[in-house]
């Protein structure tokens, strides 16, 4: 039998090699709020959706995690988003905003840490 609980949050901790230029791009081109900054653990924040970023100890462990780390974020509004990230083309990795087969859309922006956030918006249920 399932343990009968309420999931609240999930915050996914991702090891980055540079902090400052971590939580520059979250709250630049993605617009989260820096809440919690150290130069070890640090906190970003947008309608709730947290993720934190703790210093790798070694170089190493960022090869191996963010060779196959996906950040996937849903958002309402993806269009403003694919605009704004645009002024952001000559600093990042970004694939181009693409309509899925489910008809919704999606776009692809790598981190300073070289992970893949996917942004996405599924279509309007009718």
């Amino acid at each position: 039998m399932n343990p009968d609980y309420h999931v609240k949050r999930i915050s996914p901790v991702l090891p980055v090699a540079n902090m400052d230029k971590t939580l520059a791009f979250y709250a630049e081109v993605l617009g989260f709020a820096v809440v919690s900054r150290s130069p070890q653990h640090s906190i970003v924040e947008r309608n709730g959706a947290t993720l934190q970023f703790h210093l790798a100890a070694k170089e190493d462990i960022l090869r191996v995690v963010h060779a196959h780390t996906q950040i996937h974020i849903e958002v309402d509004d993806i269009q403003s988003l694919w605009e704004h990230a645009q002024g952001f083309r000559n600093r990042h990795k970004i694939h181009a905003l693409s309509l899925k087969d489910n008809g919704g859309l999606e776009f692809q922006i790598g981190d300073p840490n070289g992970a893949r956030v996917i942004i996405a918006q599924n279509p309007p249920q009718s």
